[in-house]
């Protein structure tokens, strides 16, 4: 009797022993078996480790107001943060009399000679052109309106042309041929910008200074000499600019701009703008 309760304890043993073995052999045997299952389990494992990372929130509840959170850098950063900044390079063309204008050089002979002259001299009375690059840097003022003010730097460098011309100084032996030469504008600017559909008009106001230096060739007597003359005036331009957007970054564009010192005192251009913030941040 005591055998047959043995062998019996032994037969459920081995019964319920029976599905375990199999069970891990099961794993087993898929582990062996299939080295794809193995690195499938990896993978889960692998991705259960990203998910576990994921699972770190990114923004904390500070207040008992829902959405009133505090995220992590990669939370925190967005465009709006972002200055709305850009930088524009273009050409423009001027046209503008130099009248009022006065030149002062001094010519290196036997002896330097002083002189002046006119800007009527120099033109002829006739409007004088030149040719620039541009270069121009704004930052868009914060404002929760479609229309948006600005402020800025301007400046252009470049050539300007003036008539050949021969002129004979009253009271000195003294010739002065004139020529072409340097032209410079810089200042500041402050305007408004307006988007209409995929345009952005511009209405500014510029205020600065123009330097022009003209090379001239002297002659005293047999004796000739190679020199320059400069002159500077204020200038206040009233400007109004139209640009197309080409990406939310990048835009190209025209302009006009008419001196308000001067009756004839004109300029035309045409530039490409780089925009650090998509739109201005205006869209």
């Amino acid at each position: 009797m005591t055998r047959l309760i043995v062998f019996l304890g032994c037969l459920a043993a081995a019964l319920l022993a029976s599905p375990l073995t199999a069970s891990a052999g099961s794993c087993g045997g898929g582990s062996s078996s299939g080295g794809g299952s193995s690195s499938g389990g990896g993978g889960g494992s692998s991705s259960g480790g990203g998910s576990s990372s994921s699972s770190t929130p990114r923004c904390v509840e500070r207040s008992s107001v829902v959405g009133r959170q505090v995220c992590s850098r990669f939370g925190r950063w967005d465009a709006s943060r972002r200055p709305a900044v850009n930088f524009s390079f273009g050409t423009s063309v001027h046209s503008f009399s130099l009248d009022g204008m006065s030149f002062s050089g001094t010519a290196s002979h036997e002896q330097d000679i002083s002189y002046k002259m006119s800007g009527n001299q120099v033109s002829g009375g006739n409007n004088v052109s030149a040719v620039t690059f541009d270069m121009r840097a704004t930052v868009m003022l914060p404002s929760s309106s479609r229309y948006r003010w600005y402020a800025g730097m301007v400046s252009g460098l470049g050539g300007v042309q003036v008539p050949d011309k021969s002129t004979q100084m009253t009271g000195k032996d003294l010739t002065v041929d004139t020529r072409g030469g340097l032209f410079v504008q810089a200042g500041v600017l402050g305007g408004l910008s307006v988007p209409v559909g995929k345009l952005t008009v511009n209405a500014e106001l510029m205020g600065g200074g123009r330097v022009i230096s003209l090379m001239t060739d002297t002659r005293h007597g047999d004796c000739e000499h190679s020199s320059a003359i400069g002159a500077t005036s204020w200038v206040v331009q009233s400007r109004v600019g139209v640009e197309k957007w080409l990406t939310p970054h990048l835009g190209v564009g025209v302009l006009a701009g008419s001196n308000l010192l001067s009756k004839k005192d004109y300029q035309f251009g045409a530039f490409m703008r780089g925009h650090f913030r998509a739109f201005d941040g205006g869209r």
